[in-house]
């Protein structure tokens, strides 16, 4: 599966339970000459996952890859080919490929992860397409966001589409049942950005095309004791690295992905928490499109600032809730 693929880089992962060498074989699109990159390799034994079986997980980085150009890859272990005829693509930067020849293409949903039928009915509607971007918007491992419900809801659900598209997720409720999202950070491969090195994976941001997007942690876990710091005593969690990561962009769109919604009509009630602490930055960083799950539907809004509605050209935020992946509805 694809990690983390930028204009000039990309990280290639996958898991075999051999424990041999690991490497990938890369080419661009039409060339005949391959170029080989040993993978790093991590040993996930059964103590670790309380899987069945000990299996080791390969980390290949792609470096040195020219902007939005097609690749050929394939992934061996010991000299013999896994998996070949695979293909990806590196981003760009600015308002398309070719000055504006096209649109970055994104898919976005959350709440996929409990293996039922409706969830593979979705899967196979959207295999057909070409997207830039996965964005998944968290629930992708129920009901507790394990190794095993990782491999079985996502991995193996998802897995000749995570090969050719770039997944980007964000954590959600489910994920941090098991040992805070440990394994949610231990199967994905993020930007380490966060200000406190024990937080690093749950929040990040990256820029694809003319789109600065950001990743938030919006469990209670993580804002609650945000919003009680009523003195500012700390000037490193997450709203103060979100402050400064949006300020430092001057991207043309600032797209922000979390799983609770601020908004909804659903029987659920609307995050309150996340309303009156996460908000008031977005809007200050000019933020113009906020999508989450959790919420077994889909709705958007109109633009909304402060609370009330208020035009895009004037700071108004787009909210879309997009957690129809496959849970019930």
């Amino acid at each position: 599966y694809l990690q983390s693929v930028s204009p000039t880089t990309a990280k290639v992962i996958w898991t075999t339970t051999g424990g041999g060498e690991g490497s990938v074989r890369v080419r661009a699109a039409g060339d005949t000459e391959w170029t080989t990159i040993v993978a790093d390799a991590e040993l996930f034994d059964t103590a670790r996952t309380d899987d069945e079986v000990d299996y080791s997980a390969y980390l290949a980085e792609l470096n040195e890859l020219s902007p939005s150009s097609a690749y050929c890859y394939e992934a061996l272990e010991d000299g013999e080919t896994l998996a070949s005829n695979l293909t990806l693509r590196t981003g760009w930067v600015g308002a398309g490929a070719d000055e504006g020849s096209r649109p970055l293409r994104v898919i976005a949903f959350g709440d996929s992860g409990n293996g039922s039928p409706e969830q593979a009915q979705l899967r196979d509607v959207f295999m057909a397409d070409d997207y830039d971007l996965f964005l998944h918007l968290g629930d992708m491992a129920y009901g507790d966001g394990t190794f095993v419900e990782f491999e079985t809801n996502m991995f193996q659900v998802y897995r000749d589409f995570l090969h050719r598209v770039p997944s980007w997720p964000t954590i959600g409720n489910h994920e941090f049942k098991t040992d805070s999202g440990q394994p949610y950070r231990d199967v994905y491969y993020l930007p380490e950005q966060a200000f406190r090195d024990d937080e690093q994976e749950y929040y990040y941001s990256f820029d694809q095309a003319n789109v600065h997007f950001v990743s938030l942690d919006s469990n209670g876990e993580r804002i609650v004791p945000i919003a009680l710091d009523l003195a500012e005593r700390y000037d490193d969690d997450m709203f103060d690295w979100l402050a400064a990561d949006l300020a430092g962009s001057d991207a043309e769109w600032k797209i922000a992905i979390f799983h609770h919604p601020p908004y909804s009509s659903s029987s659920r009630s609307p995050n309150g928490t996340v309303r009156s602490q996460l908000l008031p930055i977005l809007e200050a960083g000019g933020v113009d499109l906020v999508l989450v799950g959790h919420d077994h539907h889909y709705e958007r809004t109109v633009p909304i600032k402060a609370g009330a509605t208020a035009p895009h050209e004037q700071g108004g935020i787009y909210y879309f809730v997009a957690g129809a992946g496959g849970a019930g509805v």
